[in-house]
């Protein structure tokens, strides 16, 4: 399984508390920050040194080219980008 498909299984179902627009702009997180970098890559092949590239990339705004001002980037965007719930926290703090 790829990040990609990981990723539209949890839209499908692993949302169901979420309020539509949190699930909103979890979609844009996922088109616009997790797939254009790791969407490609398995799942079990994903390391904390993937994740930890992707948090600084998102934190200092290097994202796609069609990204609009409330998507620029920034600490906070790669903080709530990796916050999905999508991998274990572990892989985020490493504990």
């Amino acid at each position: 399984m790829t990040v990609r498909e990981l990723c539209e299984l949890y839209m499908a179902e692993g949302t169901a508390t979420k309020k539509a627009m949190t699930l909103h702009i979890d979609r844009i997180r996922i088109k616009r920050r997790i797939n254009p970098r790791i969407g490609n890559m398995k799942v079990t092949d994903v390391a904390r040194s993937d994740i930890q590239r992707l948090m600084i990339d998102v934190g200092n705004g290097n994202i796609r080219k069609d990204a609009t001002p409330h998507t620029r980037g920034g600490e906070g965007a790669a903080a709530r980008t990796v916050g999905l719930d999508l991998l274990p926290k572990n892989w985020i703090t490493g504990s």
